[in-house]
């Protein structure tokens, strides 16, 4: 029996290094591809780590030169840049590279091609956000995986190549970077600094990683999620200064709410609708945001260096 091959690009960030993990806990053969090395002790045994810049042809052609049944693009930066700001380098690394794909993976034995897409790509309105929303991006980060998204879907349609694409919304969980909100506010309660942040009404939708990563495995592999767009996401709204206070109410600290402005394309409301996720494939939410913070904390205690 063939052996079916997951090549995961981004591996080694936040969401690509736990897709990573679910794979190889479910003893699949995984190759793992990122920009830079990953360290020795960041890597899981089994899976094979490979170093590729995505935006240079010639690499991209030595790594489909192989062939992979299920490919998942979990790569790139978020990048909030105006364009005549670097932003031409967000589109270049979200929107060429994926372009550049797309002339070599091996077609005719792909069976799913998963596009991790972005909340941003939604316009800010006051009602939650639906598949069906027209997008509105403001940014080059949102415009390059709203076209992304489109390119995916005219392939899809025009010519039956297996793509999906799922909208994930603010994920958080054990072992996120530490300039991400969450994790920065552990830090500077652990720390006894003062946290500084705007008014915090901001709406927003958090999803536990492990719900998230169930989520991808989930519409990776079921026929029905072929040409979809799909919200992985929470459901739930909730303010961003209850979520600084539910951390400070764990681990002490003070607040300063309104230390620091909005940004001036703030939305202040982003929540998924999440029907299409239940109904398409079976996907709902297990982790409740005060459980989510419980274990994220706990990890960081643990891992406090």
């Amino acid at each position: 029996m063939k052996v079916e091959k997951y090549l995961v690009l981004g591996g080694s960030g936040f969401i690509g290094s736990n897709i990573v993990k679910e794979l190889q806990r479910r003893g699949q053969n995984v190759t793992s591809v990122s920009l830079h090395s990953v360290d020795q002790d960041c890597r899981i045994s089994g899976v094979r780590y490979l170093e590729v810049d995505l935006t240079i042809e010639s690499e991209v052609q030595v790594l489909y030169s192989e062939q992979f049944d299920y490919i998942i693009n979990a790569m790139g930066y978020v990048d909030h840049s105006l364009y005549s700001k670097g932003g031409d380098n967000v589109v270049k690394a979200h929107l060429l590279s994926t372009l550049l794909q797309f002339q070599y993976i091996q077609l005719n034995v792909l069976k799913r091609y998963l596009y991790i897409g972005s909340a941003d790509e939604y316009p800010h309105q006051n009602t939650v956000l639906s598949e069906v929303t027209r997008e509105e991006p403001v940014s080059p980060y949102s415009f390059s995986k709203t076209t992304v998204v489109h390119f995916l879907q005219m392939l899809s349609r025009s010519e039956q190549i297996p793509t999906t694409v799922v909208r994930v919304f603010l994920t958080y969980g054990p072992g996120q970077n530490e300039q991400r909100f969450i994790p920065q506010i552990i830090s500077a309660a652990n720390a006894n600094r003062t946290i500084e942040t705007t008014i915090g009404e901001q709406k927003r939708d958090f999803c536990f990683i492990d719900d998230l990563v169930e989520g991808i495995v989930l519409a990776l592999h079921n026929p029905s999620a072929i040409g979809e767009v799909i919200n992985l996401a929470s459901g739930k709204e909730v303010m961003i200064r209850d979520v600084v206070q539910k951390i400070v109410d764990r681990l002490g600290g003070s607040i300063n709410f309104g230390a620091r402005p909005y940004r001036p394309s703030e939305a202040m409301y982003q929540v998924a609708d999440t029907r299409k996720a239940y109904s398409l494939i079976g996907w709902t939410p297990k982790v409740a945001l005060d459980e989510g913070l419980k274990r994220t904390i706990e990890w960081y205690d643990n891992n406090d260096s």
